[in-house]
C-alpha cells in the first residue's frame, strides 16, 4: 500500500488480508481498500455479522471468513493468498478469554510468522493498549 504524491496507488491487483476487520478501525480500512481496487479477505468471529462490509466494494472483492483470530488454522485460512495482511485487533481492558498478552503480543507474533512462511513482507499492526503517549517502554 504505496503512496505517491499524497494519492494511494492502484490497489486493484493486491489481495490483502483484514484481521479485525469489523471493528471501528477495520471497517474503515476495509471501505478505504475496497475503494482503491483491493481485494479483501476479512477474518471474523461471526461471518453473518460481518456481512455488513461486503456492500463496500464490488461484487466479490471483499469474502469473510469465520474463525477465531487466536486459532492458528483460521489465520492461514484468511492470510493465504494474499499480498498483505492488517491486524487491527486490540483490546483497552482485559475480559473473559480476552487478555492482552494473547491478543496484543501473541497474536501479531504468530501472524507475522505466518505471513513471512508464505512469502508476505508486508505486514500492518494497529493496536489498541491505551498507553499514556510517555509512558517508559517496558523490556
Amino acid at each position: 500500500m504505496s503512496r505517491r504524491s499524497g494519492v494511494f496507488m492502484n490497489l486493484s491487483h493486491a489481495t490483502i488480508a483484514v484481521i479485525g476487520g469489523t471493528g471501528f478501525i477495520g471497517r474503515n480500512i476495509v471501505e478505504q481498500l475496497a475503494r482503491h481496487g483491493a481485494r479483501i479477505k476479512v477474518l471474523a468471529r461471526n461471518a453473518d455479522r460481518a456481512k455488513f462490509l461486503k456492500p463496500m466494494g464490488d461484487v466479490g472483492q471483499i469474502s469473510v471468513v469465520g474463525g477465531d483470530a487466536l486459532n492458528d488454522d483460521a489465520l492461514k485460512t484468511v492470510i493465504d493468498g494474499c499480498d498483505a495482511v492488517i491486524n487491527t485487533i486490540g483490546i483497552l481492558a482485559e475480559s473473559g478469554a480476552q487478555k492482552f498478552a494473547s491478543l496484543q503480543a501473541e497474536l501479531p507474533a504468530r501472524i507475522g510468522r505466518i505471513a513471512k512462511a508464505r512469502g508476505i513482507s508486508s505486514v500492518v499492526q494497529i493496536s489498541a493498549i491505551g498507553a499514556p503517549v510517555f509512558m517508559p517502554a517496558v523490556k
